[in-house]
């Protein structure tokens, strides 16, 4: 039986290959499946991200589009407050 320390990795593409050499392999898996296609934005006083930010970053859409289809769903009254 095989230990997951021994999986191969195909040779990554040039655009990540910076990556998997820094991170490795299954970190550089992690970070790109998280941050992968989205820009990253460093704020020069970082505080806590909102929720919206948070689903947004997991969707990969803006924080614009997560608020847009907030707005537009019926609130129910059984449903609590998520904000």
């Amino acid at each position: 039986m095989r230990d997951e320390t021994d999986l191969q990795y195909p040779n990554p593409p040039a655009h990540v290959q910076t990556y998997v050499r820094v991170l490795g392999s299954e970190l550089a898996v992690d970070f790109l499946m998280a941050f992968g296609g989205a820009q990253l934005y460093i704020a020069p006083n970082p505080k806590k991200r909102s929720p919206v930010s948070e689903i947004a970053r997991t969707l990969h859409v803006s924080d614009v589009s997560v608020r847009s289809w907030l707005k537009k769903q019926p609130l129910d009254p059984r449903q609590k407050s998520l904000f």
